[in-house]
């Protein structure tokens, strides 16, 4: 399904991200999302853009650079990526699924995420790199008893 064609019929798509660049708030393959046809994003939102190279991506707008160039990085990112006009905007998310329940970007909990996660960008970062070095941890454990069942 073309994300864009539905964006432009409907104005608005729902679906479920892929990857993990937007933990905590989002997990890849499990919560959805709900965007809104948008073209200039508002600081903190989550935006769905197209970069120069055609790849759609999904990751919270920061503002703009002394260049000019936005600024976007995901929840599970400690550095920003920085797109010029050529990233082209396409959708914010208005709200998101987890699980059966549904949450606007606009609730008072949201607002707290916001202050907390999005607002303190360095202050997350020792717990971005905890949390890879676990789940490298993990990966490692799980390969060696896969290979010890082998044997």
């Amino acid at each position: 399904m073309d994300i864009e064609k539905v964006l432009e019929r409907d104005g608005f798509y729902v679906g479920t991200p892929i990857g993990d660049s937007m933990w905590p708030l989002l997990r890849g393959r499990v919560d959805s999302v709900v965007l809104r046809k948008e073209s200039e994003p508002r600081k903190y939102d989550v935006m769905l853009y197209r970069r120069a190279n055609g790849q759609l991506v999904l990751h919270r707008y920061y503002g703009r650079d002394r260049k000019g160039r936005r600024l976007f990085a995901g929840d599970n990112q400690t550095r920003f990526e920085r797109q010029t006009e050529d990233a082209e905007m396409l959708a914010v998310m208005i709200a998101y699924y987890k699980g059966e329940k549904k949450h606007y970007v606009d609730e008072p909990k949201n607002w707290l995420y916001n202050l907390f996660w999005a607002k303190l960008f360095i202050g997350r970062i020792p717990f971005v790199y905890v949390r890879k070095i676990s789940k490298k941890i993990k990966k490692s454990r799980n390969r060696r008893k896969s290979a010890e069942k082998a044997d």
